[in-house]
């Protein structure tokens, strides 16, 4: 492409979002509801959720996706840890669901 040929100007956006297009979502609401249940079955609280965030909505169902990035729902039990994926020693969400109870518990630790 010859030098005359490329735009004169450019927005300040189009180099960082790729096609001028990007989801603005705010998470935060569904970061801080697990805290507030934590000891709560499993079930309700997700159940809660789901009568908030429907699944008919594109945009209502990308937010409720994103609920695994906070709660491990099925961890494995292994040498009396719980884990789950083979080969490390803890999950990387804040919170998980006790197979034995199905209470929402909050993460002890987490790696970093």
């Amino acid at each position: 492409m010859a030098l005359e040929d490329l735009p004169k100007q450019q927005g300040m956006r189009r180099p960082y979002v790729p096609n001028g297009k990007a989801l603005n979502e705010n998470l935060a609401p569904l970061r801080r509801y697990p805290d507030r249940q934590v000891g709560r079955p499993w079930n309700k609280v997700y159940s809660e959720i789901s009568a908030r965030l429907r699944a008919r909505s594109a945009v209502q169902q990308h937010v409720r996706d994103h609920l695994h990035d906070f709660v491990a729902v099925k961890p494995r039990r292994l040498v009396g840890l719980i884990r789950q994926r083979p080969g490390s020693d803890l999950w990387f969400q804040p919170y998980y669901v006790d197979p034995r109870t199905g209470l929402l518990c909050r993460t002890a630790r987490l790696r970093r």
